[in-house]
């Protein structure tokens, strides 16, 4: 994979004070998946970045550890009395063997090595830990407007184009010594004008 153009210190700024706050949406739709009816003894979120799929898991576990490589992204992560913060790579996980409960990865999966991440995840996992995957992206759509799409494809990611990366959202066939439970989507709206950074709605 190519080197991640977001492990940068603007781009640690603009996550801090822009990225929306998914934290509270997915929190809830992991505890539901998984059946949690207390909290896991130690949960790890892995790739990090400035703390929000991190947040996700403090009232899901007793301990949270969020992995992220980038200094700049750490110097910005959310704090909660539960949640410290680590710095590695998904592919050098700083975990102690058989310790973690709950692995999870959000919006960062993408930039992994994926098979080494996959055997890290198992070297750091107790036997009957879960591994959790999930992603949050702008799909490009406007409440009450189908012409902000089709600007979207035609100008703007013309003018902004993506930069490369895994950009597959399924299963990988080889999962290692993981298994495929299941998957769902959700949605999360935002409100935003020109003169405001995206709030949660």
């Amino acid at each position: 994979m190519p080197d991640n153009p977001f492990a940068t210190e603007a781009a640690a700024i603009t996550y801090a004070r822009g990225r929306p706050d998914y934290s509270g949406v997915i929190s809830p739709i992991i505890r539901r998946m998984l059946g949690l009816d207390e909290p896991v003894p130690l949960a790890v979120d892995i790739g990090s970045g400035t703390g929000i799929s991190t947040m996700a898991l403090a009232p899901l576990a007793v301990q949270v550890i969020g992995v992220e490589p980038s200094l700049s992204m750490l110097e910005r992560a959310a704090a909660a009395p539960n949640v410290t913060y680590r710095r590695g790579s998904a592919e050098a996980l700083p975990l102690e063997n058989e310790s973690c409960d709950l692995v999870s990865v959000g919006s960062a999966l993408h930039w992994f090595d994926r098979q080494r991440f996959l055997g890290e995840a198992s070297r750091v996992a107790k036997p009957e830990a879960w591994l959790v995957v999930h992603d949050h992206w702008f799909a490009g759509q406007m409440e009450g407007e189908a012409r902000f799409e089709d600007w979207i494809k035609a100008s703007y990611l013309q003018r902004y184009p993506p930069p490369e990366r895994d950009r597959s959202w399924r299963p990988p066939a080889d999962l290692g010594e993981w298994r495929h439970v299941r998957w769902e989507r959700y949605d999360h709206s935002i409100t935003f004008d020109a003169e405001h950074w995206p709030t949660t709605s």
